[in-house]
């Protein structure tokens, strides 16, 4: 299987795959997350991680805010479960192993909650 790398080729995967699961972008934003709103995606970084330790907060925030991030609004039939689906096949595709590369590479597609929906809608878009 090829890997894709670089923000180009991953932006065509994801918006190839979007086509493909018969969603339409209705919107794509191009921003550097503010630290707020990561941890508002994330509401998990405020809370102690016993179990991995906090270093992988840090550098998961870093890491979000070393460039722009590609923010799609999508929708159509099914389009919560399709973007799930699409999420875990490139997240199969490129964290490929345990390491600490890979752990990273994990959180690079955020798909909302249902329940978040409005609330994350907000803060790249605005108020609906």
């Amino acid at each position: 299987m090829r890997k894709f790398v670089g923000n180009y080729q991953l932006r065509d995967l994801v918006i190839g795959l979007v086509v493909l699961s018969d969603l339409s972008i209705v919107d794509i934003r191009e921003l550097v997350l503010s630290k707020e709103q990561i941890r508002s995606m994330y509401p998990k970084l405020d809370l102690p991680d016993l179990v991995n330790g906090e270093d992988w907060k840090e550098d998961l925030i870093n890491h979000l805010q070393s460039g722009p991030s590609a923010v799609y609004h999508l929708s159509g039939e099914h389009a919560h479960k399709n973007a799930k689906t699409i999420r875990d096949s490139i997240r199969q595709q490129f964290a490929t192993s345990n390491d600490y590369t890979s752990k990273l590479l994990e959180n690079l597609i955020h798909v909302s909650d249902t329940q978040d929906y409005e609330s994350e809608y907000g803060l790249f878009f605005g108020k609906e």
